[in-house]
């Protein structure tokens, strides 16, 4: 069974109670095994979520560490990705789409707006850059009919800066898409 997932110097300890968390010694162990190994856990950044699969039962988690009760959040950061409580990938979504725009806005007056490139140079770069910060983690992903559209509808809206077509030119997203050379 996997209890926790190190990455780097972050970690996340999964447990499916509380008390399989703090009174069967997960966090006790791991907070007792890292200061053994003069490593120390940041209570500051150390957070608690509970993901009841219930929500009108819900009662929030008492964590300690030593004598620090640590914070219950509803979400958190981990790894670049939004985690929330009740598993939803809006928020994430939401995170990826606005990082995504925001690479998509620095590169509007050295490229998009240039002329001088090439249609499909300016592909490239966007499909390297933009689309990777838009999918990366999208594999842990539930997504649902209203999480697709919104990532489609910022993909479509994207390629029609890129390539130039306003929506006023009542062009559909498959003519577009073969102006890009892209499939989908």
């Amino acid at each position: 069974m996997i209890r926790d997932l190190l990455y780097a110097d972050d970690c996340a300890l999964l447990a499916h109670s509380e008390a399989d968390a703090q009174h069967l010694g997960l966090f006790d162990r791991f907070y007792t095994a890292a200061s053994r190994f003069g490593l120390t856990v940041s209570l500051k950044k150390t957070e608690v979520m509970l993901q009841p699969h219930n929500r009108s039962s819900f009662i929030s988690p008492s964590i300690t560490a030593g004598d620090v009760k640590l914070p219950v959040v509803d979400k958190f950061c981990y790894l670049g990705c939004i985690l929330t409580s009740d598993a939803k990938a809006d928020e994430d979504i939401n995170s990826r789409i606005a990082k995504a725009s925001a690479a998509f806005g620095r590169l509007r007056n050295r490229l998009w707006d240039d002329h001088g490139i090439r249609l499909d140079t300016k592909i490239s770069v966007y499909v390297a850059v933009v689309l990777t910060i838009r999918l990366y983690g999208c594999e842990t992903l539930t997504l649902y009919r209203h999480n697709i559209r919104k990532l489609d509808q910022f993909h479509m809206r994207s390629l029609r800066r890129i390539a130039h077509i306003h929506w006023k030119d009542k062009v559909p997203n498959t003519k577009v898409l073969e102006i890009c050379n892209l499939t989908g």
